[in-house]
């Protein structure tokens, strides 16, 4: 089942890419600024979890090859993710995605101004001359 991406899936996308200074947590390659295509926001639980779906710890920037490999091999997408995360952040991430998360216009106003919040303070803090990661919050529920 395909999931319709929106804006503020776009925005999420932007701060997980930023957060990793447009390098691959998987592999370590660098992707250019602003070059979509080659680094994809990859999530560990699926976007159709609004409990999740924007939750900073729930996804990772990878490059399309590891993305692609990840996507093909579940079981060594998993390792990545406990690897990355932890064993415990990513229990508890499972069981919270499965909280029902309904959402109206008036929450994806809020999670679309927190977010362009988070951004907007990201790119400055790289105006600034901060390299490597940066962390962000996201939006939970």
């Amino acid at each position: 089942m395909s999931v319709k991406r929106t804006v503020e899936d776009a925005l999420f996308s932007d701060l997980v890419r930023e957060r990793a200074a447009w390098n691959c947590e998987a592999c370590g390659a660098y992707c250019s600024i602003g070059e979509r295509g080659g680094l994809h926001c990859s999530h560990h639980i699926s976007r159709r979890y609004n409990a999740t779906r924007w939750a900073a710890s729930n996804a990772a920037a990878h490059c399309a090859s590891c993305h692609h490999h990840f996507s093909d091999d579940p079981v060594a997408h998993g390792a990545w993710i406990i690897g990355h995360i932890g064993d415990q952040r990513y229990r508890n991430l499972k069981m919270a995605s499965q909280r029902l998360t309904p959402l109206k216009k008036h929450d994806r106003q809020d999670i679309r101004a927190t977010l362009k919040a988070q951004l907007a303070d990201m790119k400055q803090q790289r105006d600034r001359g901060h390299e490597g990661r940066i962390e962000f919050e996201g939006w939970l529920p």
